[in-house]
């Protein structure tokens, strides 16, 4: 029975050693407890920036996207102006073409009709 008795004591020293060793991996864990806690918030916090950059990025990227289209529709409103007036300024010189072409023609009739008054006369 001494003999079991210095077994156990024996044992339980043992197991004293070994609890030893388990306090300080208690403590290591809580150690990890607490960084894995505060690397996950950290993260939370930068998940939600990040969302919030995306928000906005999409926010700027829609507005961007709206000014040019007024921005187009701008310029083919200013194009389409532009060839209605080249259209009419075309117009206005081909009748001014023909303004002038019938001036001369009735320019040199008139001369022809002098000229051959003057072989009659002279």
């Amino acid at each position: 029975m001494k003999q079991t008795i210095q077994n156990a004591i024996l044992a339980l020293q043992d197991i004293h050693g070994n609890i030893d060793k388990f306090e300080g991996l208690s403590n290591d864990v809580d150690d990890m407890e607490a960084r894995y806690k505060s690397l996950a918030a950290s993260l939370a916090e930068t998940s939600a920036t990040l969302e919030n950059k995306k928000a906005l990025l999409g926010k700027a990227r829609a507005e961007a996207i709206s000014a040019h289209d007024l921005e187009m529709f701008g310029k083919a409103e200013s194009l389409k102006n532009l060839s209605t007036q080249v259209r009419e300024a075309k117009a206005e010189l081909s009748e001014l073409r023909a303004t002038i072409a019938s001036a001369r023609s009735e320019h040199n009739s008139i001369l022809e009709s002098m000229n051959s008054l003057r072989k009659r006369l002279g």
